[in-house]
């Protein structure tokens, strides 16, 4: 099993994996009854790992056509993009096509993921020579704070938690974008793991959603609140 190697997905303390990706496979295990070894992997090595038939399952991840020769995807939830933005550049009548468009306005992103940027935006904004990539979301939101790029493009989920863990509340504002959905589940391989099994999978999550196991997981990397909105979506 393929985990996000960053936070809040996976990551280790004292040597012990932990994070919200590894929580799920817990409650996987508990539903189905498998054994698994899982394994960090960057965002510019999954979908090799996925279309080369050298995993067995993504855990949660974004829907994104980068998997689908390899994989099958199982939705899980929904949630959305948000824009984290420099209260100097900020503009409350702004949407988030107003800061790509806007040539004083640079961004940074995540290499190898195109899970919130599309593949339009990002060509405005390299056209224009406003992204940096870096090799995970902390490298993205250190540029932000040190004042090197003005805004960033991630999932909610990210975007909340290098904000409160790099101490930035008073010096952003997050714009919602709830008019892209973005679907997150897992990616089963479709050599490795039968149409049997996919179905297993996919009851084993509408059993963790049903038995209060996803708002008890979730509502330890989010409030309440957002972990009752993704299990709603």
């Amino acid at each position: 099993m393929g985990l996000n190697n960053y936070e809040p997905f996976a990551y280790r303390e004292n040597g012990q994996l932990k994070g919200l990706a590894h929580d799920i496979v817990l409650a996987l295990k508990d539903k189905v009854g498998c054994e698994y070894f899982e394994t960090e992997l960057s965002a510019r090595s999954e979908a090799e790992h996925i279309n080369n038939d050298r995993i067995d399952m993504l855990v949660l991840m974004v829907k994104t056509t980068e998997y689908e020769k390899g994989g099958v995807f199982i939705p899980f939830y929904e949630t959305y993009r948000q824009l984290t933005v420099a209260k100097k550049v900020f503009n409350k009548n702004r949407k988030i096509e107003d800061y790509i468009n806007d040539d004083k306005v640079k961004f940074a992103y995540m290499i190898g993921n195109r899970t919130v940027l599309s593949k339009e935006e990002e060509d405005r904004l390299l056209k224009s020579s406003r992204l940096i990539g870096t090799p995970d979301p902390e490298g993205a939101f250190r540029l932000l704070k040190e004042g090197r790029v003005q805004a960033v493009l991630f999932s909610a989920l990210l975007a909340s938690h290098y904000v409160d863990k790099m101490k930035m509340a008073d010096k952003v504002e997050k714009i919602r974008d709830e008019t892209q959905k973005i679907p997150v589940g897992i990616y089963l391989s479709k050599r490795r793991v039968s149409a049997v099994e996919r179905e297993m999978f996919a009851r084993a999550f509408d059993e963790i959603k049903k038995d209060g196991s996803f708002v008890r997981i979730l509502s330890k990397y989010m409030s309440l609140d957002q972990a009752l909105y993704r299990l709603n979506h």
